[in-house]
């Protein structure tokens, strides 16, 4: 008997295997992506499966944990505006905010190729890899396209009374002239809860993964360190990539902690991821129909 493949069930195959791999000549940058970097990828979306029936509080926390005393490298991305921009995926050196670009990757994506389509979009404004449309700005993530993140302190108003706005021109390095040459300044609201709101009662009503920036009186930056906010029983933690000379890696800081010993530290930027951790259960189901379109057992 002659097996045939519904029109639908092909369809969905081809779905399938499109997500599966992208080919390096599909791609319209050059891509740094080496074999370690390749398996730790791999390895990330096998905890995720193996974890599927968590939460996604808890799948945060695995992924997150998982680049825990990974080295802290600074200025790992390739491009200026006298470079061509490269995507660079390094997931054995982190800066503070590369690390939260390959998390938020992953919790949009259910494989390695899903997981480059979604750092694109993650890193660069209308998902285009150019020097000029990356996210240079922490504030970059609730404001640009493509939109990342709630910025939590302006969400249904619930911390109204505590939150301060400062009116910042990004960009403009206060000197007359701006830190990255040919990007427009752009005058933004910041919205952060000054150092002395920051206390039990307030940290208590963060969520696991919700992501934090550390806000310094500069000229024309919104932020000058990032991490994602950690609940544990003895309180509530940042981790990030520590670029103290004492650490230089990925760690888990109560945040008061840190905020004692960072006394230039203004106050504090929340965030919310706008993404849901994918099934990576779900499966396709082909139905083999013979010529009198009856399902065929195989």
């Amino acid at each position: 008997m002659i097996k045939k493949i519904s029109i639908i069930a092909m369809m969905l195959a081809m779905v399938l295997v499109s997500t599966q791999s992208i080919k390096a000549n599909e791609l319209k940058y050059d891509l740094q992506y080496n074999e370690t970097s390749q398996t730790i990828v791999s390895e990330i979306f096998e905890l995720l499966k193996t974890n599927h029936a968590k939460s996604d509080a808890e799948k945060i926390d695995i992924i997150s944990s998982y680049f825990l005393d990974t080295p802290y490298v600074a200025d790992r991305m390739v491009g200026s505006n006298d470079m061509k921009e490269e995507l660079v995926i390094d997931l054995e050196g982190l800066d503070c905010f590369t690390y939260l670009d390959y998390l938020e990757a992953f919790r949009r994506s259910t494989n390695e190729a899903e997981f480059i389509q979604n750092l694109e979009k993650v890193r660069y404004i209308d998902g285009q890899v150019d020097y000029l449309k990356r996210k240079h700005f922490y504030s970059d993530w609730y404001t640009e396209n493509t939109v990342i993140a709630t910025d939590l302190l302006t969400k249904d108003g619930q911390y109204k009374d505590i939150v301060a706005t400062d009116v910042v021109g990004l960009n403009d390095n206060g000197k007359g002239g701006s830190y990255i040459p040919n990007l427009e300044t752009r005058e933004r609201d910041i919205n952060y809860v000054p150092r002395d709101g920051i206390t039990v009662e307030f940290l208590k009503t963060l969520q696991n993964g919700d992501y934090i920036g550390l806000r310094r009186e500069i000229a024309g930056l919104d932020v000058t360190h990032t991490g994602l906010i950690i609940q544990k029983e003895d309180g509530t933690y940042m981790r990030h990539a520590s670029s103290s000379k004492s650490t230089r890696k990925v760690v888990d800081q109560l945040l008061t902690d840190y905020l004692g010993i960072n006394t230039g530290v203004k106050g504090v930027l929340f965030f919310r991821s706008n993404a849901q951790f994918q099934d990576l259960t779900r499966t396709i189901t082909v139905n083999y129909l013979d010529k009198d379109n009856n399902v065929i057992r195989v």
